[in-house]
């Protein structure tokens, strides 16, 4: 398993589900497996309980956004 260190952690709901959205020091973002379809059509990894991506590209981060609040 890996380890990061965490510096942002936000709880959200989105479809009525509560799901988790961590930012990491080094720019990864990862959500918990409830949210899945936030990472659709884009490069990520998969674990047991969350999805991540390690180095998302700004447009990555545009479409995470926009799904996020929309």
């Amino acid at each position: 398993m890996k380890v990061y260190r965490k510096i942002k952690q936000t709880k959200f709901i989105k479809n009525g589900l509560n799901g988790l959205l961590t930012i990491h020091d080094h720019g990864g973002i990862a959500v918990s497996v409830d949210h899945k379809s936030i990472f659709t059509g884009l490069n990520y990894e998969e674990t047991e309980s969350y999805f991540y991506i390690d180095k998302p590209s700004t447009n990555d981060k545009t479409i995470i956004m926009d799904r996020l609040f929309s």
